[in-house]
C-alpha cells in the first residue's frame, strides 16, 4: 500500500517513523501503517475485537487469561517486548499459523488495542502498552467525539 502511494521508499524511513510515533500499525482493511493521529478513527475497532479477523481470539484470550495478565504486567514493569523475547518449549515448529503462545497473546492484545506496535526489529513487531503510548487517550470521550465529528460531515 505504501509503495503504491509513495513509490520507492526506504525501509529505514518506515522504521524511524514508527519509532518516532508518527505512524502506528493496525488493521484498517488489512494490516497497515496509519498516521498515529488517526488512532481516534480506528479505536472503535479495537474496542470491538470480536468483529476482527481472528475467529477464535475471544476463546484464546479467555482460556489463557492468567498468562495474558502476567504478560501485561511484564510489559508494564519491563517495557516493550517482542514475541521472540519469550521461550517456548515446542521447538522446530514453523509456519504462518504455528505461533507460539506469547505471539498469540500479543496479537490478541494488539487486536483489542491493549498494546501497540512501537517499532520493528528485523521485521519483528515490538509491542508496548497502549496506555503508555497514548497516555491522554480517554476511550469513551474520544470515541464519542470522533463519531460525532464523522456524523456531522
Amino acid at each position: 500500500m505504501l509503495f503504491s502511494r509513495l513509490g520507492a521508499y526506504s525501509q529505514a524511513w518506515l522504521d524511524e517513523a514508527l519509532l518516532r510515533g508518527e505512524l502506528m500499525e493496525y488493521w484498517a482493511h488489512e494490516a497497515c501503517f496509519l498516521p498515529r493521529h488517526d488512532f481516534k478513527l480506528i479505536r472503535h475497532r479495537m474496542l470491538s475485537p470480536e468483529k476482527m479477523g481472528w475467529k477464535y481470539r475471544a476463546a484464546w484470550m479467555h482460556e489463557h487469561a492468567e498468562e495474558i495478565e502476567q504478560l501485561v504486567r511484564h510489559i508494564q514493569e519491563h517495557g516493550p517486548v517482542r514475541s521472540a523475547d519469550f521461550e517456548h518449549a515446542q521447538k522446530g515448529v514453523s509456519g504462518w499459523w504455528e505461533w507460539k503462545p506469547h505471539k498469540r497473546h500479543l496479537e490478541g492484545l494488539f487486536t483489542a488495542g491493549k498494546v501497540m506496535v512501537v517499532e520493528r526489529r528485523n521485521f519483528q513487531r515490538v509491542y508496548d502498552l497502549t496506555r503508555r503510548m497514548m497516555p491522554h487517550w480517554d476511550n469513551v470521550r474520544q470515541a464519542c467525539l470522533a463519531l460525532c465529528v464523522m456524523a456531522g460531515k
